[in-house]
């Protein structure tokens, strides 16, 4: 039997020991990974640079990083023996002080487990260092996600500053029309006004903006760890191309998402620890010793010793294989929990990017030109004295409006692709 058995308990002693390697290179990997060198952001504020910053310098990520190399340090102490017992014993009659040494002996034990649970332990250490490498990943994904929200609300309220600017030179523009057709007597004084108001109006409103672009780069720098008021340069967007294909994205994040990975590393610890708690209910340990005998009067002795517990008498071993079990089955249902959660997400995040993908097309594509048809139509019924200042003011508002809507709604569409990439587990801008 033993021969038999010998050979299949050296395969998987390899396994889980290649394993325990594997593991190990990936954290040497992630631990000794180059912090990105920090361009100038204060010129240009990079998205790609801002999230590998992020992830780079962010405290939880390396406080599990050291946590999950405790755990692949546990894993490697888990398949060793426990420690060998060094005996020494004295005769009870030297506690006389006139009594002669009549026997000393010196003892070696060593408790040496069942064939198989020694390596069955470090596979489920094994399993749970894994899934903790794998929650870190998860991590990252969702600061990935973090930063790329913080960046593209940056983008949003820094285009709409540059939008209303460019609208006070306009309306500038406007008043001094306003003004010469005042003097010619085509128009009222309200009609020079209304430029007047219509621009405390605009700057009114850039006050707001000013405090949204500090307040989305103080959450940007603070991601980073860089100082609150650290500069940060203009941000730029394009449209990213995804393939909407949904079974295709869904069997995708199935595969990627660092959840599903841990979960699975998670079953496979769960089903070494049962296994090892059905063996321990049923296959004793063993105890080996040696005693060696110094007698002063006689001749030496020496003795060899052997014991094994006895696991199926007070219940507790089977209470604890049933435990595991039960353990193995949560474990199992959770990860059946996960796909269909993960399937959710990633048809939302879909029906979120093809919404957004209609509303930017609607606004770039037909309102944006329409707009402009507009200003031109009234400026120039304006100087042909068809039309008052209030329809010239009128139709330059839509036109700031729509061209604030054309930055928003590419934000919230590579906002929503962001979402999309965090429920896929993967990123869809940067080629691998």
């Amino acid at each position: 039997m033993f021969r038999r058995l010998f050979p299949i308990l050296l395969l998987a002693g390899c396994a889980s020991q290649e394993r325990l390697e594997w593991l190990e290179h990936e954290i040497e990997l992630v631990a000794a990974r180059p912090a990105p060198a920090e361009t100038d952001l204060s010129e240009r504020a990079d998205l790609d640079t801002i999230v590998d910053l992020v992830l780079a310098r962010y405290p939880s990520l390396r406080e599990s990083i050291e946590r999950t190399a405790s755990m692949s340090a546990m894993a490697r102490a888990a398949g060793k023996l426990e420690d060998p017992m060094m005996m020494f014993k004295l005769d009870d009659q030297m506690i006389r002080r006139d009594a002669d040494v009549e026997k000393v002996v010196f003892g070696l034990q060593q408790m040496l487990p069942w064939p198989g649970k020694l390596d069955l332990a470090r596979t489920d250490a094994v399993g749970r260092a894994e899934a903790m490498l794998h929650e870190r990943r998860a991590r990252e994904r969702e600061l990935a996600l973090m930063a790329k929200r913080a960046y593209y609300d940056y983008y949003r309220w820094v285009w709409e500053r540059h939008v209303r600017e460019e609208h006070l030179k306009l309306l500038d523009s406007i008043g001094k029309l306003t003004e010469a057709s005042y003097e010619a007597g085509k128009v009222s004084q309200q009609d020079i006004l209304k430029p007047q108001v219509e621009r405390g109006m605009v700057q009114k409103d850039l006050f707001e903006v000013e405090r949204m672009i500090e307040m989305a780069r103080i959450r940007l720098n603070l991601l980073m760890q860089r100082a609150p008021d650290a500069p940060l340069g203009p941000p730029a967007a394009a449209r990213t191309t995804v393939e909407l294909d949904p079974a295709a994205l869904t069997a995708r994040a199935i595969e990627s998402r660092p959840e599903i990975r841990g979960l699975r590393a998670r079953i496979q610890a769960a089903r070494a620890a049962y296994d090892l708690a059905d063996k321990n209910s049923v296959y004793p340990d063993f105890t080996l010793g040696v005693e060696y005998m110094q007698r002063p009067e006689d001749a030496d002795e020496a003795a060899i010793m052997a014991g094994i517990n006895l696991p199926w008498l007070t219940g507790r071993r089977a209470a604890e294989a049933e435990a595991a079990r039960r353990t193995l089955l949560a474990e199992e249902a959770a990860l059946d929990v996960a796909r269909t959660e993960i399937t959710e997400q990633v048809r939302e995040a879909l029906l979120r990017l093809q919404a957004a993908d209609r509303q930017l097309d609607l606004i770039d594509r037909q309102l944006l030109s329409l707009s402009k048809q507009s200003v031109e139509a009234a400026m120039s019924a304006y100087g042909s004295a068809l039309a008052v200042a209030a329809d010239v003011l009128d139709a330059e508002r839509s036109q700031r409006d729509i061209q604030i809507e054309v930055h928003r709604a590419l934000a919230d569409r590579e906002t929503a692709v962001a979402e999309l990439e965090r429920a896929l587990g993967t990123d869809l801008r940067r080629k691998p």
